[in-house]
């Protein structure tokens, strides 16, 4: 019998314990802290156990897989196992732990334990430094977002009654392709399907290049995460909704931004603080839903 391959990741973070802890246990906070998380579905969920589909993305790389976690919140632990990996892995489970030193710091450790199918040796290598790369970027990601000089994500929420069905305006959110013509403030705009449920959608909107990834489910939500934002913003995720009402539709969209307030000085001048960072980011993130969305209200 193979044996199993054990590893131990860890970082000391200056944040508290019950900062950081929430940023692992709540599993919709995952794209928002890690880069390459795009969007998590719950499958089943309790205090103590949940079922996870998640979409991640790695440059042109996306995939998605079903994963169980445990949740020990008393002893600030996570454990999580996919529920069918892929080859070359046999096998792995995996358990986050946030530990508080003192009141303003913590340490974080991530552990995997996995095999290899048939024991394979370059399996064992290949698996090993897919781990420790993987770990080292999630543990970099939570440093970066409690440096972020803020503690709590912003959230900017609009939508919209329509007389149409939910299909029609789903199909027009759905496909960006379209924006320009219909008169979104998109100067170019690219789609392509990236595989694993995922499209990718890169667009320059009032000069500026942005990158999303989206994920979608046909004529009820439309999940995405900002992979290339505006330098204010750390992380941007949300979520479009599409609700039948008895006159046709409500279409909604919801923004959640970490700040990037150390930033504030180098994009909005010397004198810039935290409330011109959200004043900034409160003109600029729904810039785009907020055009889609008037164009769907508009008569025609």
């Amino acid at each position: 019998m193979t044996d199993n391959k054990y590893v131990e990741h860890g970082a000391e973070v200056a944040a508290p314990a019950d900062f950081l802890y929430p940023l692992v246990a709540e599993a919709t906070a995952a794209p928002l802290v890690f880069p390459g998380t795009v969007h998590v579905e719950f499958l089943a969920h309790t205090a103590t156990e949940e079922r996870l589909r998640i979409w991640a993305v790695n440059g042109e790389n996306a995939r998605n897989w079903t994963s169980h976690r445990r949740i020990d919140a008393d002893g600030m632990r996570v454990t999580f196992g996919q529920e069918k990996p892929v080859p070359p892995v046999a096998s792995m489970v995996g358990q986050w732990h946030v530990e508080a030193l003192d009141e303003h710091r913590s340490k974080v450790t991530l552990s995997h334990t996995y095999q290899a199918v048939d024991g394979d040796a370059e399996g064992e290598r290949w698996i090993a430094n897919l781990v420790d790369m993987v770990s080292g970027g999630q543990l970099a990601a939570m440093t970066e977002f409690a440096g972020l000089g803020g503690r709590s994500a912003l959230e900017f929420t609009d939508s919209v009654e329509l007389s149409c069905p939910v299909a029609t305006a789903y199909a027009f959110v759905a496909d960006p392709d379209r924006w320009a013509d219909a008169g979104v403030p998109v100067e170019q705009v690219k789609c392509r399907d990236a595989g694993a449920g995922i499209q990718l959608v890169d667009l320059v909107a009032d000069g500026t290049e942005l990158s999303c990834a989206r994920v979608g489910f046909e004529n009820s939500h439309i999940g995405f995460k900002m992979l290339r934002g505006g330098p204010l913003a750390a992380g941007h995720t949300g979520t479009w909704t599409f609700e039948e009402t008895q006159r046709g539709c409500r279409v909604g969209v919801r923004h959640v931004v970490a700040a990037r307030y150390p930033a504030a000085s180098e994009v909005l001048g010397a004198q810039a603080g935290p409330d011109d960072v959200r004043a900034h980011l409160a003109e600029t993130v729904p810039a785009v839903s907020a055009a889609v969305l008037r164009h769907l209200s508009t008569p025609r």
